[in-house]
């Protein structure tokens, strides 16, 4: 993520930030899923989504 878009983060509610976390979890899900099928040739997508995952829990803990 973006510096801008991290900052843009840290302004919401946690709430909104949680709902965030697991949107990306699902996402992630399905990624694994499709890596161990074949359907995704790319593993860096997966990559992508599970340190958005790392960043925004990084960021909610920060809120606590």
């Amino acid at each position: 993520m973006k510096k801008k878009e991290l900052q843009e983060i840290r302004k919401k509610p946690a709430s909104a930030i949680q709902k965030e976390i697991w949107t990306a979890r699902d996402r992630m899900r399905n990624l694994y899923i499709d890596l161990s099928l074949g359907k995704v040739k790319s593993v860096q997508e997966f990559h992508n989504v599970k340190k958005r995952v790392a960043q925004l829990e990084t960021i909610l803990r920060e809120k606590e």
